[in-house]
């Protein structure tokens, strides 16, 4: 005899209306006994617990390492920054010259070798020019011998610059005698910016 109506559904047969779902620890396929349930069962429950409580553990961690570093940053003084934007900044120029004469006597300049195989040297010095330490023409590939304290006159580092710049140039340069004093934040820019300057040239020539 051929039914009228279909047969309805009876609470009996849940899995009918159910779709299955996948175990996030085992993969498996599973059918849930609540709408939001993850797992197929309490073994696998608790693996995922596991892993919560690690992945938390290490998310702290990392917070706290990343609140460390921003202390300790933050407690940095001048002089501190000052040396760090310095070391950034040589290499960026080192990095930047490689390959090209020494701006006083012309002797090819290549990295390695003791001290790094070449200076970033300093057309008016830090001591006498400290508002120009970080200025790209003041600062150039320098070979060590003509970087040594004594070595270059200032009569022959006044020739070189004037042939690397140009004489008007060089003569802004020496005439350029301004009191400047370092910010902090000034320093953080001027390092970081070098840092990824360096890098982008290494990236280069990788």
């Amino acid at each position: 005899m051929k039914r009228s109506k279909p047969l309805l559904r009876t609470a009996m047969s849940p899995r009918a209306t159910i779709k299955p779902k996948v175990c996030a620890w085992c993969r498996e396929d599973f059918f849930p006994a609540r709408p939001m349930q993850k797992v197929c069962g309490p073994v696998c429950g608790a693996h995922v617990g596991r892993q919560k409580t690690a992945a938390a553990a290490l998310k702290a961690q990392r917070e706290e390492r990343k609140a460390t570093r921003a202390a300790k940053e933050a407690a940095k003084g001048v002089q501190v920054l000052k040396k760090e934007a310095q070391e950034a900044f040589n290499e960026y120029v080192r990095l930047r010259d490689v390959g090209k004469g020494c701006f006083v006597c012309g002797v090819p300049l290549q990295l390695g070798g003791l001290g790094g195989g070449f200076d970033a040297g300093h057309i008016r010095s830090r001591s006498q020019a400290d508002h120009l330490r970080f200025d790209e023409r003041n600062v150039h590939g320098q070979c060590k011998h003509c970087n040594a304290p004594g070595a270059t006159k200032d009569h022959v580092m006044r020739e070189a610059a004037a042939r690397l710049l140009g004489q008007e140039v060089a003569d802004a340069l020496y005439a350029d005698n301004r009191v400047h004093k370092w910010q902090r934040d000034e320093l953080r820019e001027i390092r970081d910016t070098s840092r990824a300057r360096a890098r982008q040239l290494r990236k280069e020539r990788a």
